[in-house]
């Protein structure tokens, strides 16, 4: 016997936003680089953003030297989740990594995103493994060989 749970409120749309990222390593980044930057992507899908990553200095480093990465975030007309809670939700989650000293997690000022636009070559999450990454308004759908590989890795056992 399944149980089928229907929600009875309507979804409400959602204002479209765009949220720029900043991920700021403070420690060695290949420690913390690609876990973080997964579990954002992993976000993105969750909450259906549009994103793109800049690695390294191709947008900026801090005056301290330590190496920094800005993940652009789009909303679309499938995201579920409103910009103050996503950024709320974002601060939480990432709030003791800076007590430990290995990464600062913060969105850049709103009034700063024109100095940042958003990409054009950027990913949109579909359903999993499945992706449309865009480059310069040409799509082209990709599957993660990784995530492929463990969902065949699932189905034999």
């Amino acid at each position: 016997m399944y149980l089928y749970l229907v929600s009875h409120y309507p979804i409400m749309p959602i204002k479209t936003f765009r949220l720029n990222l900043v991920l700021n390593y403070m420690a060695n980044p290949n420690n913390f680089q690609s876990p973080i930057q997964n579990i954002i992507r992993q976000m993105a899908w969750l909450y259906r953003f549009d994103y793109a990553i800049a690695n390294g200095n191709q947008i900026f480093d801090d005056a301290t030297g330590t190496v920094c990465n800005l993940i652009y975030l789009r909303s679309t007309e499938l995201t579920h989740i409103s910009s103050k809670n996503f950024e709320k939700l974002v601060s939480d989650m990432f709030s003791q990594a800076s007590l430990y000293w290995c990464v600062d997690v913060f969105f850049k000022l709103k009034k700063n995103l024109k100095q940042y636009p958003f990409p054009t070559g950027y990913i949109r999450p579909l359903n999993f493994p499945y992706s449309d990454v865009y480059n310069n308004g040409n799509k082209t759908l990709y599957i993660d060989p990784q995530a492929l590989q463990e969902l065949d890795a699932n189905h034999v056992n």
